[in-house]
């Protein structure tokens, strides 16, 4: 049993769709960020290049802080989308090997319960002390990968 869920029952599929709403998310802060101090003479959020935002971040009124959370915000967005593939490559892989499906779970919350606190930890995180925790984060997504690896071969 992991955290009161019955193991025995496969929910690693449904953690694919859960990493693509922890990969948007961060998203979706930087655009209502960006739109927070939006009026006729501080551009938004621009729909149509979504690019462009980032370039014009010093014309939007956010403070210092403000656009870094902004910048690092769609920067997370940005990861969470590079790392997607592989994250359902490899549910999908082991679910193929036919691995135990309380292996195939761990997994997909552990990898879920970092994304969390990747997206969390570098957003609002902005000295580092907040660094040095994300790295353990990476390093703990690397090790996780390398026993799945392992697993299936």
């Amino acid at each position: 049993m992991i955290v009161g869920l019955d193991t025995a029952t496969n929910f690693s599929f449904y953690a694919i769709p859960a990493a693509w709403v922890l990969a948007i998310a961060p998203h979706f802060y930087a655009v209502g960020l960006l739109n927070l101090k939006h009026g006729a003479d501080k551009p938004g959020f621009d729909f149509s290049n979504p690019k462009k935002s980032r370039e014009r971040i010093g014309l939007t009124g956010l403070n210092a802080e403000q656009q870094g959370q902004y910048l690092r915000a769609e920067q997370a967005n940005d990861n969470g989308f590079l790392g997607l593939p592989f994250f359902a490559c490899a549910i999908l892989a082991g679910n193929l090997a036919r691995l135990p499906a309380h292996q195939l779970n761990s997994a997909a919350a552990f990898y879920l319960g970092t994304r969390v606190a990747f997206n969390l930890l570098y957003v609002f995180g902005n000295n580092s002390s907040f660094s040095v925790l994300n790295l353990f984060i990476q390093a703990g997504k690397v090790l996780q990968y390398t026993d799945i690896a392992v697993t299936v071969a």
